[in-house]
């Protein structure tokens, strides 16, 4: 269980990291540099996610199997959309409320997920 506790730990400080590190780089280029929305977000999201990879298997935290990492992110990411979109569109919740509710359950679920498939280092 310790080991367990400390992989969701830095699992939890790395994912937050980057999420701030992120959303900082995301205003800077699409509001205060004025770059393309859709060039900027590719971009700073890609290479976050695959250096974000390099970060948890070098934290000791996730093994080096990256297709296992990008089967799990691909299909959440995917899930995402369709339920921000499902709790919008059909249910009338916000957008914001909607993504912040998400993106705090898909964090565990992610987490739970790379265990389950024996992606996480024990």
């Amino acid at each position: 269980m310790g080991k367990y506790y400390n992989n969701f730990k830095k699992y939890s400080i790395i994912g937050i990291a980057f999420a701030v590190y992120e959303i900082f780089l995301l205003w800077l280029f699409i509001d205060t540099l004025g770059k393309s929305t859709l060039v900027s977000s590719i971009l700073i999201i890609g290479s976050s996610t695959i250096f974000k990879f390099y970060i948890y298997v070098y934290s000791g935290m996730m093994k080096k199997n990256f297709l296992g990492y990008i089967i799990v992110l691909g299909a959440f990411y995917g899930t995402n959309v369709v339920l921000v979109w499902f709790f919008v569109e059909v249910l009338g919740f916000w957008a914001s409320f909607s993504s912040i509710f998400l993106a705090i359950v898909f964090f565990i679920l992610r987490f739970l997920a790379y265990d389950k498939l024996n992606l996480l280092k024990s």
